[in-house]
């Protein structure tokens, strides 16, 4: 059959235009995907940081409004006498009985004064730990007073005029009957420190801002960043009244604009380096001249890996790509009869093409895979046997440092599927520990544990993969095994999800069952509890962890799996021999019971002693 020029130019033409197309769909659909794992990634980020804004708020509140010191004003200003007559003028400025009572406040809660005022806002009693008096005094234009004077206990934090140091006030009313329905007579009020509630926001390492009504920084966990202004600052400090609370900060011009933009509504910061999201959090003090407000940071540089977004990117594109290419085969399989060697020889060469692009992506898969110096570090001897099924694969293992050199963490992962599927959830798994190993080193105190780790991943896979219900189209997971080795202590953790660890106790092998419960899944329970066992490790001990695909090897004359006991009567068989010796017999061991059959699973296998 002839074929003109003309003929022949509009068909490579059409194939030109197919591909140009696929290729453009594919590279839509690999940056759609990245999109999606920023969106996944930024829900649980956000999550965490209101969580955390919670947390603190309501530490600050059990250290204020919430506080015994709190407690005591309120209750001296509703059933002390003495302080009622105070109050009323009906006993001496400065009673001892008074006095007493406040010696007793200023030394319990560590303040730096305490005082009654009378219901025209003159101070009938004071006491502090200073050689100085503050009775006679009026203070009636004081926030805290007129607020008591209404019925209400409040917190009123303010600069102090001479020791410029940040101090709260308590101040509760003081009532004329025993109950808090009764007429209003004066006001009790104790100052008290900031050392407290600046210890509690330096504990966060992000940054963090405790901020007044005026929209001005009172405290951080970055000293530079006191009294800085914040938007809308310099319109409220512009009311002589709400100025006070800064006392001489504002006439030596020490209040300075905030070194970030911050946008409110748009829940961001910025400066000229990073770009933040912020989380605010309302703190109600009574105060009258407004709200106060927690604000937490998060860097989103720290949220996102470059290198799980390069993967995703790159296996999206490979696998849309591929799916055009089988569409395209397909319809070009139905005009085969009129389809030239040639054009046969075209997509052998996309074939061998597409072949590169997933042995790239092996390579990066391989990036994952830690490297020897680890194992070397804290291992004695061992083996790593590491074989997808296809190129890549969903097995994977991982090791981590933790907050020393005293303890590490090994994970043995058998993913959903093999192929390019299963390292899309291997990659998934990644980000996760990833994310995981920042909490445990940056929480010096928590006791590690792999059953919380397992359990971790499974709640956040379900919540990644939205695999709550059976709606969902995707039902991605794993069954895995973790152990955590603490040098110190000598003693292994485990646990496993559908995973056994094996190992050797004076030559023979012993079996430690993980828990009949995997990882991620839509039927997994979201709230199921994971089994940790300890070990404490004696001379001689040698452990291996494999996922299925050694296990469930067909093979040997009835074409049955290898089984669990077969697997152990090969460890025991090299349990004597180094490791490298054992990882041979074992290779050469599977071999032989596999025979000409076709490879299952992939294949993961790990022994190791201290």
């Amino acid at each position: 059959m002839r074929i003109s020029a003309f003929q022949l130019i509009k068909r490579l033409d059409n194939k030109l235009l197919f591909f140009i197309f696929a290729i453009i769909l594919a590279f839509i659909l690999s940056f759609a995907s990245v999109n999606i794992y920023r969106d996944i990634v930024s829900n649980i980020q956000q999550e965490k940081l209101h969580e955390s804004a919670s947390r603190i708020a309501e530490n600050l509140l059990a250290l204020s409004s919430n506080s015994k010191a709190m407690n005591a004003v309120e209750l001296l200003g509703k059933v002390n006498n003495d302080i009622k007559l105070a109050a009323k003028n009906a006993i001496p400025p400065d009673s001892p009985q008074v006095i007493k009572l406040l010696k007793i406040l200023v030394h319990e809660f560590n303040a730096s004064n305490a005082f009654v005022m009378n219901n025209e806002g003159t101070i009938v009693d004071y006491y502090t730990k200073k050689k100085t008096s503050g009775t006679g005094k009026n203070l009636s234009y004081r926030s805290y007073y007129l607020s008591a004077m209404k019925g209400h206990e409040n917190i009123f934090a303010a600069v102090g005029t001479n020791s410029f140091k940040r101090g709260l006030y308590h101040a509760a009313p003081i009532y004329a009957e025993y109950n808090s329905k009764s007429e209003v007579i004066g006001v009790i009020v104790i100052k008290v420190g900031f050392k407290q509630i600046e210890s509690l926001l330096k504990e966060r390492e992000e940054p963090v801002l405790l901020i007044s009504p005026e929209n001005i920084v009172f405290s951080a966990n970055n000293d530079a960043w006191l009294f800085n202004a914040l938007p809308n600052s310099k319109q409220m400090l512009s009311d002589e009244k709400k100025a006070k609370r800064y006392g001489p900060l504002i006439k030596e011009n020490k209040i300075i604009p905030f070194p970030m933009q911050v946008n409110f509504e748009t829940k961001t910061a910025k400066n000229e380096f990073n770009e933040y999201s912020i989380n605010v959090t309302s703190l109600d003090w009574n105060d009258r001249w407004g709200t106060w407000h927690l604000v937490l940071m998060s860097n989103f540089s720290t949220w996102f890996k470059h290198e799980v977004e390069l993967l995703i990117n790159f296996c999206v594109f490979v696998v849309s790509f591929l799916i055009f290419i089988i569409i395209y085969s397909y319809m070009g399989h139905r005009k085969a009869q009129i389809q030239t060697r040639k054009l046969e020889q075209e997509l052998l060469e996309i074939h061998k093409q597409t072949q590169s692009s997933i042995e790239y992506a092996s390579l990066i898969q391989q990036t994952l895979i830690p490297d020897k110096d680890k194992f070397n570090r804290y291992l004695t001897d061992y083996f790593t046997i590491w074989q997808p099924k296809n190129i890549v694969g969903g097995d994977i293992y991982l090791f981590e440092t933790l907050r020393n050199d005293d303890e590490f963490l090994l994970m043995v992962i058998d993913c959903t599927g093999h192929g390019v599927p299963g390292a899309f959830v291997t990659m998934l798994v990644k980000a996760l520990e990833r994310q995981l190993i920042s909490k445990i080193v940056n929480d010096q105190n928590h006791a590690v544990s792999p059953a919380e780790i397992l359990q971790y991943f499974n709640k956040n896979m379900k919540k990644m993969l939205k695999q709550y219900d059976e709606k969902t189209k995707s039902n991605a997971g794993f069954d895995g095994g973790i152990v955590y080795y603490h040098r110190k202590q000598n003693k292994v953790l485990f646990s496993g999800a559908e995973t056994n660890l094996f190992y050797t106790d004076q030559g023979n092998i012993k079996i430690i069952k993980g828990n009949r419960h995997s990882v991620g899944y839509k039927k997994s329970n979201e709230n199921y509890q994971f089994n940790d066992h300890e070990i404490q490790i004696t001379p001689g001990f040698q452990f291996y962890l494999t996922t299925d695909g050694f296990i469930d090897q067909n093979g040997g004359n009835k074409q049955f799996p290898l089984g669990k006991k077969r697997f152990k009567k090969m460890l025991e068989k090299v349990s004597h021999l180094k490791m490298k010796e054992q990882q041979k017999i074992l290779l050469k061991e599977l071999k032989a019971y596999q025979k000409d059959n076709e490879r299952n699973d992939d294949i993961t296998v790990i022994g190791f002693k201290f």
